[in-house]
Order: structure tokens, then sequence, then C-alpha cells
């Protein structure tokens, strides 16, 4: 379609396009941003408890896509334990961020929280039961020592006291390509979410306490 045949039908489409909008006849279906309710709804739900394999595991992949905004499910596959870094800003505030540059080229100063946030970086909540950094070390921790992917299926059976939650095996694209739906599924949302959902509420510029935008 990039090709130099297609111009000319390019530019008559792209015409089209932008006359139906000027029209008010664009019926295009955008990706819904997670509303304050169903958030709520989120936090307090089984399907995001930090104290199981499976709540920790999800709430950990909704943590990262909702502050790094993963593009695809190819990508998440991808990424392995190291993919992350744990650090300190100036004011001794740990953070998570990515171990290579690829959220974005144009904030590199590490002084400055709020250009942090900009960036691509997770900060911890002390005294938040649901601290988003604390729930990430503590998935790497019950991680497989030697585990290669980053996102691996629960155990199926584990006991209190086990060190390990999660098996050798990693979650495929398929099931990291519909975690948010499975997640609002259990959780109970008003709405049936997908992954695109998490990545336009991380796009609308919210500064989440808790996960919750700030008043």
């Amino acid at each position: 379609m990039k090709d130099n045949e297609f111009t000319t039908s390019n530019n008559v489409f792209s015409g089209l396009i932008k006359s139906l909008r000027r029209a008010g006849q664009d019926k295009t279906e955008h990706h819904p941003a997670i509303t304050n309710e169903d958030l709520e709804i989120l936090r307090k739900s089984r399907a995001m408890d930090p104290n199981t394999p499976r709540g920790l595991l999800n709430k950990v992949w909704f943590d990262t896509q909702l502050h790094f905004g993963r593009r695809g499910k190819e990508g998440l596959r991808k990424l392995t334990p190291q993919s992350f870094v744990v650090k300190r800003d100036s004011a001794g505030t740990k953070y998570v961020t990515m171990a290579f540059n690829e959220e974005t080229k144009n904030h590199k100063c590490h002084n400055d929280r709020e250009r942090q946030n900009r960036r691509g970086a997770m900060f911890e909540e002390p005294g938040n039961a649901l601290c988003p950094v604390a729930s990430f070390e503590a998935y790497l921790s019950t991680l497989p020592e030697s585990a290669k992917a980053f996102y691996h299926h629960p155990r199926k059976s584990v006991k209190p006291g086990d060190a390990v939650w999660y098996s050798m095996e990693p979650l495929g694209v398929n099931s990291l390509g519909s975690m948010m739906t499975r997640i609002s599924e259990e959780a109970g949302t008003a709405t049936r979410y997908t992954n695109h959902c998490v990545r336009s509420t991380s796009d609308s510029g919210w500064r989440r306490q808790g996960w919750r935008p700030e008043k």
C-alpha cells in the first residue's frame, strides 16, 4: 500500500476520511480508558491480589502496562527479568524503570520525578499495601532463578512458605494478548477491557496513587 502506484488512491482515501470526520460521520470505536469506578473494582478484586500467585502476576502485568505502556503481545513476550532496573531518585524514592532506552528519546533527567513519570518510571508508594514497586519486587523474588522470560505461568500448587510461585513455562503471546480481558472478567468490571485500554489509560496522562487519578 505504500508503493508509488497507490499514492493517488491513498490520497483519495485520506481525503474521504477527513470529509467524513468533518461531517460528523466518523463511527470509529476507539479503545476506552479504564474508568475510575472500574479502577477501584480492579484494585479491590482478588484478580489483583498480590498475596496469590495469579493475582500478583496480574497486578504486576497491569502496573507495568500502566506505567510503561508496552506495545503488542510480541513485545511483552520478549521481556525478561533483566528488562527492568530498580533505582532511587535524588530524594531517595525507589522506582522501577526500563533497563534499555525504549520508552522515549526526550526525557533523560533522573533527578526530576515528574519528568521521570513522563519518561516511563514506576515509583514506590510507602504505606500503600498495593505499592507497585513492592509488588514488582515480590514478583521477581518468586520467579525461578533461571527464568528467561518476565511473565511466567503460576505453579499449579503453591504452599505457604514456598519460595517459588511460578513455573519455568513462560506465558505465550496469546495469553499475554488477552490479559486485560481475563482480568476484567474475573474482577467483574462494568466494561470488558482489552490490553489497548490499559495503554489508553496510561496515555490519558493521569498521575496515579494506588491506580487512581489525583483529584
